[in-house]
């Protein structure tokens, strides 16, 4: 996403979800959301997270955490 900073491309939420065979179709999303909130929700699968800018706050064991 580096190189539209300013540009209405910018301001959307975008995001791209695939399935890698070669690793045992490990689901990937790659995603900008500047505007995107999602609903209190859960996942049954464990995932690892990459934050390039930006924080992701999220409820934790009835907590709430943030990482930036």
């Amino acid at each position: 996403m580096a190189g539209v900073e300013g540009s209405a491309e910018s301001q959307r939420d975008i995001a791209r979800a695939w399935l890698e065979p070669s690793l045992g179709n490990t689901l990937f999303l790659d995603a900008h959301y500047r505007t995107l909130a999602f609903e209190r929700h859960y996942h049954e699968e464990f995932a690892i997270g990459i934050i390039e800018s930006g924080c992701q706050a999220f409820s934790y064991d009835g907590g709430r955490a943030e990482w930036t």
